[in-house]
């Protein structure tokens, strides 16, 4: 068989495969997990701001989670169709994904808050799975794994938060 044409069926091969892997799993009123699921939080302190950070189920880098940084601070490793949420006063924050031993290839963000009292702020981070015919012809791993950061409106945050597992994050509060 023709070199260039076995690359050719193993690529198509692969991008069916990949496209099969990056589908959104769509089940009204489903959840994969046992325990608890999304419940809105009322902070006492209206001097506080309320920051939910959630990831919605994706089959696609199931397994990849990335690490959750604010201003610096691992807060939680943030697994698939998971959520969590932080008091925070208000104050800028930089809320970062970052490698770990979970997720190695990809692309890293940050997202700027700046936080308000009383206010709630809904982000949603998302697995987007990447491949690059270039790195296969070259011989790198040619899939990444990027986990942008991204505000969500409320509504739409609400819709996607009820498929999602409350994970305990390594603090609730930031100052």
């Amino acid at each position: 068989m023709n070199p260039i044409l076995a690359k050719i069926i193993v690529l198509c091969s692969i991008g069916a495969n990949l496209s099969a892997c990056t589908s959104v799993r769509h089940v009204e009123g489903g959840n994969a997990y046992s325990g608890p699921v999304f419940k809105t939080v009322e902070v006492q302190d209206k001097n506080k701001a309320v920051l939910y950070l959630y990831r919605p189920y994706r089959f696609g880098s199931a397994l990849a989670a990335p690490a959750i940084f604010i201003n610096n601070e691992k807060i939680v490793l943030l697994k698939n169709q998971r959520h969590i949420w932080l008091s925070l006063d208000p104050g800028k924050y930089v809320i970062e994904t970052r490698f770990n031993s979970d997720w190695v290839l990809g692309k890293q963000d940050s997202y700027e808050l700046v936080a308000e009292s009383g206010q709630k702020y809904f982000l949603r981070v998302r697995a987007e799975t990447t491949f690059n015919l270039i790195l296969l012809l070259i011989g790198s791993p040619p899939l990444g794994t990027g986990f942008p950061v991204i505000a969500v409106n409320d509504s739409e945050a609400l819709a996607e938060l009820g498929d999602t597992q409350y994970l305990e994050p390594e603090r609730k509060h930031l100052p």
